[in-house]
């Protein structure tokens, strides 16, 4: 790798390092899945799924 390739690399990771200093999931990465949850809740879900979900324990 020569150097400036890995002064890019380098910026790089002081990027991500920052970017995941809290945790594993960023702030943003946490609020999109939550509203894709949401979302996906208010789909309706037919009566034969739902005795799938409910064994395995999502509608808790």
């Amino acid at each position: 790798m020569n150097v400036e390739q890995q002064d890019k690399y380098m910026v790089f990771m002081a990027q991500e390092k920052s970017k995941y200093r809290d945790g594993y999931v960023t702030v943003e990465e946490r609020k999109s899945y939550e509203s894709e949850l949401l979302l996906l809740r208010a789909f309706r879900v037919s009566d034969d799924t739902l005795p799938m979900l409910a064994s395995r324990g999502v509608l808790a």
